[in-house]
């Protein structure tokens, strides 16, 4: 054998297998190979059981004496006052039969309701049926068609004013991944000092 002082044979009576990447049981010390590291795999006579219980309404770890009861740990904790997680999705859509939830609210101007992405525009969610439920009465009927003409020229600008909001945090997006840390910036004298 060429390099009989690398590697260890496993501890396991009936294994002995030469291991080069042996594993030691943090438990009672002894090497193992890949097949019997485990507690239950070499019977270890020292298994450390690190299981720690998460609380069902919180979702946070409950802290377990040794030799504890999980149900008694998590009980107490319960107790003691634990409170559900709060929602981050909060802002759900206004649009009959949408679910959808919004991590920040997106309010209609015309109709001060909240929606979701795909409804943040008045022609999306039919904001002009609900604002306008009931007309008011108008003194001759040309002027029921100029309002209606104004509604349709405002609700063009809020579509174009939404449009270039979104365009704008597009934009700011994609300065701000250009600006990330984990690039590798060159200054102008490592781009001139290159070696070829």
């Amino acid at each position: 054998m060429e390099l009989p002082h690398l590697g260890k044979h496993c501890s396991d009576s009936f294994c002995k297998q030469l291991d080069f990447l042996p594993i030691k049981c943090d438990a009672c010390g002894l090497i193992f190979c890949k097949d019997h590291y485990s507690y239950a795999a070499h019977s270890c006579p020292h298994p450390r059981d690190h299981q720690v219980p998460v609380c069902p309404v919180c979702e946070k770890p409950v802290p377990l004496a040794p030799g504890g009861s999980p149900d008694d740990a998590v009980s107490r904790h319960m107790d003691a006052g634990c409170r559900p997680r709060p929602r981050i999705y909060t802002n759900q859509c206004s649009k009959k039969g949408c679910s959808k939830r919004e991590l920040i609210p997106v309010q209609c101007p015309k109709c001060k309701k909240n929606y979701c992405l795909p409804h943040r525009l008045e022609k999306d969610h039919d904001c002009s049926t609900q604002v306008n439920k009931s007309p008011k009465p108008t003194a001759s009927g040309s002027s029921s068609s100029s309002s209606k003409d104004n509604e349709r020229r405002r609700a063009e600008e809020d579509r174009r004013r939404l449009e270039e909001d979104d365009r704008q945090l597009a934009l700011a997006i994609q300065r701000s991944l250009e600006e990330q840390p984990n690039r590798p910036v060159e200054s102008p004298t490592q781009k001139s000092c290159r070696v070829a």
